[in-house]
Formats: structure tokens, sequence, C-alpha cells
């Protein structure tokens, strides 16, 4: 099952049996994109404000690790790839969103947090200890005799696209067209997605309803497989 498909016809479903109208499909697609931006970009201060609770004690490190959890959300995203550098610069991946981190040889790069400080830092530093600054899509590092470092960085979210064939006037899922894409996050996150389109269209549900209602759609599909 292909999960664009999933969240677009539950959505779609839930949204235009409601009294507020239907919704566009179109519009369907860009809200289950902004989204999963959203619920990209929430991961990092979830996993800070949940590792502060966890450093006071207010939640267990077994299997109820929430910071855990987040870290294997984020580590979806998670790629390496080796940066060429010349002359102390080198381009970045065209994915890359942000850096975790680098390294030259078995060496780790320290990542400055503003061209200033690796311009006050630079005039120190060595193969012992290197330091970069990323600015945009390009990484300056220091000393300039450096040829290659190891990156590991989280990349971009793939923007999904539920794409279809036109059939006597019905918008049919085709995810054979070239430019289909599914949902590029953690599969855990399908309900959480689901329910931030609806309330963008105005409609509030508790996890517990979707997940009746989503259940009930794959019921009724399953039946319609039988018969056909």
């Amino acid at each position: 099952m292909y999960l664009i498909d999933l969240v677009y016809r539950t959505v779609l479903t839930i949204a235009n049996s409601d009294v507020r109208g239907n919704i566009k499909p179109s519009e369907i697609r860009l809200l289950i994109n902004t989204s999963i931006e959203e619920i990209y970009e929430s991961y990092f201060y979830e996993l800070n404000r949940m590792l502060n609770r966890q450093n006071k004690g207010l939640i267990g490190k077994g299997i109820e690790n929430i910071p855990d959890l987040i870290r294997d959300k984020i580590n979806y995203y998670l790629k390496n790839a080796t940066v060429s550098i010349s002359d102390g610069r080198g381009a970045l991946p065209a994915d890359i969103r942000y850096v975790e981190s680098a390294f030259y040889n078995d060496t780790e790069v320290e990542i400055l947090k503003s061209n200033k400080e690796f311009q006050l830092v630079k005039n120190v530093s060595n193969k012992s200890y290197p330091v970069c600054f990323k600015n945009d899509s390009v990484i300056t590092v220091s000393p300039k005799a450096i040829d290659s470092i190891e990156v590991s960085y989280l990349r971009k979210v793939k923007v999904p696209n539920w794409t279809y064939v036109n059939v006597r006037g019905t918008e049919v899922f085709n995810p054979s067209a070239a430019d289909f894409q599914d949902l590029d996050m953690h599969s855990s996150e399908i309900s959480n997605i689901v329910i931030r389109t609806l309330q963008k269209v105005g409609i509030n549900l508790k996890e517990q309803d979707l997940q009746q209602i989503m259940q009930q759609q794959q019921n009724i599909e399953f039946n319609q497989e039988i018969q056909s």
C-alpha cells in the first residue's frame, strides 16, 4: 500500500463528508505537504524538550524513552556523503538541510555557528583541529590543505505527489506516473499527518476516532477487492 494514497483518500473522505463542503484534491496535496514540513521541523524542538524532561527524571529511559523515539524519526532523513574541498571550499549535496557532523579522516571537524566565529578560529586550526562553517549550499573548511571531508547530514523532505489519471471525469490514483512520490516520512506519522491536514480545513479529530475511520475504510476496500 502506498502511504500517500492512504492519507490522501482518508483526508478526502473525511473532509468531503463534513458540513463545511468539499475540498479540492489539489488543495489536499498542498496541505499534506505543509503538514509534513511542520512535523519535520517540530522534531528538534520536541527532542530538546523531552531531553530536558528526561534529565529531570520526569520520563523513563526504557521502552518509554521518548527522546529515542524522536531520534528514530529524525534518523529516517540521515545521510552521509563525501564532499570534495578545493581551496578551503566545497559544494554540499543538493538535498542537504542540516549538517549533523563532519570528519576529516578520523578527526571530527568542528562546525562553527557563524562566519565571524570561523574567521577568528581558522587561524589556530590545523589537520588535528579542523574547523568548518556552512553557508547555504557551501561549506568552508580550514586548514585549506584538507581536500575532502565526510559529512553526515539530514536531507530535505521529498515533496509527496499523489499522481492520477482521469477516468470518465474521476481522478484515479496512478503510482506509475514518472513524477509520483510517496510520503517521505516515518510510517508512524501517518495519523499525525492526517490529523494536521484535517485541522487546516477546520476538522478536529482525536487519534482514536481517526484510527476507527481508517480501519472502516480499509475494511470497505478489502470487501470491494474480494467482490471484484
